[in-house]
């Protein structure tokens, strides 16, 4: 996992709480300018990349009795996993809504009720993911 997820974390915990930085440093508009236009992709990468860590963790589940050391790596792994795969889907939403569900209306119009109610985990998964990112880059060179 380590230094590459921990930054990717960082990453999509920027992108989904943007705009609060942008309050507190407007220097900050200019990242979230360049990245923008790659935020479906950034999301879409996102999703299966967390995908995959929860999987992992799933068939790691030994982790959990053999020290505290690799207890909290498991935490970590299936935490980063979380919030990777429900931040990639938010980040990746309009990219699916384009390719996916604009084809048929019906579908569309449920894309869009599925898009409100997890665009309020959004800001939670953001900070889980920035903490988490931070955990991770740090906890590398622990170990």
């Amino acid at each position: 996992m380590g230094i590459v997820t921990g930054l990717f974390l960082l990453i999509c915990g920027f992108l989904g709480i943007t705009e609060w930085f942008v309050q507190r440093k407007p220097d900050a508009q200019k990242l979230a300018d360049a990245l923008a236009p790659y935020q479906g992709w950034i999301g879409f990468v996102g999703a299966f990349w967390g995908f995959w860590w929860i999987i992992y963790s799933l068939l790691n589940l030994r982790m959990l009795g053999m020290g505290f050391k690799l207890l909290l790596w498991w935490i970590t792994i299936l935490g980063s996993g979380v919030c990777l795969f429900g931040l990639g889907v938010i980040l990746g939403f309009n990219l699916l809504n384009q390719y996916v569900f604009s084809k048929n209306p019906k579908m569309e119009e449920k894309g869009a009720q599925l898009k409100e109610k997890l665009v309020t985990f959004q800001t939670p998964l953001s900070w889980g993911a920035l903490g988490l990112g931070l955990w991770s880059i740090v906890y590398s060179f622990m170990l």
